[in-house]
């Protein structure tokens, strides 16, 4: 949770992965310097983390001058629903999706979205979050010739890991360098060794 990075809040919490945050600027930043769209829509589950990347997004879209459609759906919402999410997204008129949904929802998903036409030939779904992780892991395989597979045409993989050089790294690795010179962060961590 993106919470967890109020310093005034919790001064002496530290991740070792990027946060939602970090996940949110990288696929807006990657829309706009490798695509040059201005135009994406976002289908996000209505969770905290889903809420959270979605805002992220949005924030960082409407910095760039980007505009951005964002469409939420329930983890356990029926195919009617979903399907009504999924119209929403298509009555934009847009090409490019970023999908912040759980890996268990994937094949539902993209294959409704092939349905409904928002997935598929001449369209982008950007994947982020616990998603890309899934697929970059490896851990997810989709039936060939099914409805998801078609959905999954035009899907591509946003995974964060990091090297130097690379902006939202540097940013973390500077901030554990700094953890290394706190006195009190290092008090607090050896005493619970």
């Amino acid at each position: 949770s993106m919470s967890l990075d109020s310093m005034l809040q919790y001064p002496l919490f530290s991740r070792t992965h990027p946060s939602d945050e970090a996940k949110g600027l990288l696929a807006v930043e990657y829309f706009e310097s490798i695509f040059g769209i201005k135009n994406f829509g976002v289908l996000f589950v209505n969770s905290e983390q889903g809420i959270s990347l979605q805002k992220t997004i949005v924030d960082s879209a409407a910095k760039r001058g980007m505009a951005v459609r964002t469409v939420s759906f329930e983890a356990d919402s029926d195919a009617s629903s979903l399907r009504n999410s999924l119209v929403q997204l298509k009555e934009t008129g847009f090409n490019y999706f970023v999908g912040v949904f759980f890996p268990f929802s994937y094949e539902t998903v993209m294959a409704t979205a092939a349905d409904v036409g928002v997935a598929g030939e001449g369209k982008y779904w950007l994947a982020t979050g616990h998603l890309a992780e899934t697929f970059a892991a490896g851990n997810k395989t989709i039936v060939a010739g099914s409805k998801a597979s078609q959905g999954s045409r035009g899907v591509g993989v946003l995974h964060d890991d990091g090297e130097y050089g690379l902006p939202h790294y540097d940013n973390f690795a500077n901030h554990w360098r700094r953890l290394g010179r706190n006195q009190e962060a290092l008090e607090y961590i050896n005493s619970i060794q």
